[in-house]
């Protein structure tokens, strides 16, 4: 088994940290339930352990990580380890479409926790509906005042009225990285505008600033 393995999964340029922690997490528990399938199941307990506005809000209503994982391993089971390195299902890729899909009718750039939880969500509705008892789901989430559908409205609300956690949340990387090229760029000034002053090539500059700075 090998957690650290990354998963193939479309358009996953377009995830953002937390919903990738959120895959990781997930092929985490297939491989500790001794899954060799990532379920839909999976990526919700994956998602309960998040650090985000969206999961504590979900938590503080009712949603509890312990009982969800309970109530999924009483339906599939626990099955002997594996060395099979588990790979999403038809259903889980289902759940990712339906996320994307969600992502785009929201006009979002990237695909969030919240988009994932509702691709989950709307996922599960529909396999309930074609096969009664085919998903997990409904009983995981038995803890909150609705079930599946006020789990669904009250991300929807999250989404279509971040807090300012939320905003926070996503627009915090989006700075880091501009922080990031915008210190680049005036470090290779720094170091250009030395190299003309002392008539060296660039890369000598690059040296001897490194070991100047080395040496402080």
């Amino acid at each position: 088994m090998n957690p650290s393995q990354p998963l193939i999964i479309p358009d996953m340029h377009r995830f953002d940290d937390t919903a990738r922690m959120v895959l990781h997490h997930a092929k985490e528990e297939a491989i500790a339930l001794g899954h060799v399938r990532i379920m839909p199941e999976h990526l919700l307990l994956g998602m309960l352990q998040q650090n985000h506005p969206i999961v504590k809000n979900l938590l503080e209503q009712g949603l509890s990580l312990k009982k969800a994982r309970d109530g999924f391993e009483a339906f599939a089971g626990r099955r002997e380890a594996t060395t099979a390195d588990p790979d999403l299902n038809q259903a889980s890729l289902l759940s990712l479409e339906a996320a994307t899909a969600e992502a785009r009718r929201l006009q979002a750039e990237q695909i969030t926790l919240g988009h994932l939880l509702l691709g989950i969500l709307r996922q599960a509705e529909i396999a309930a509906r074609q096969v009664s008892g085919s998903s997990a789901i409904p009983q995981m989430l038995g803890g909150f005042e609705g079930g599946l559908r006020g789990v669904m409205r009250r991300v929807l609300e999250h989404l279509r009225n971040p807090t300012s956690e939320q905003v926070a949340a996503v627009a915090l990387p989006a700075v880091q990285q501009t922080i990031t090229v915008v210190l680049e760029q005036a470090v290779h000034q720094k170091i250009l505008e030395f190299a003309q002053s002392q008539s060296i090539s660039f890369e000598v500059a690059s040296q001897k600033i490194l070991s100047d700075w080395a040496k402080r």
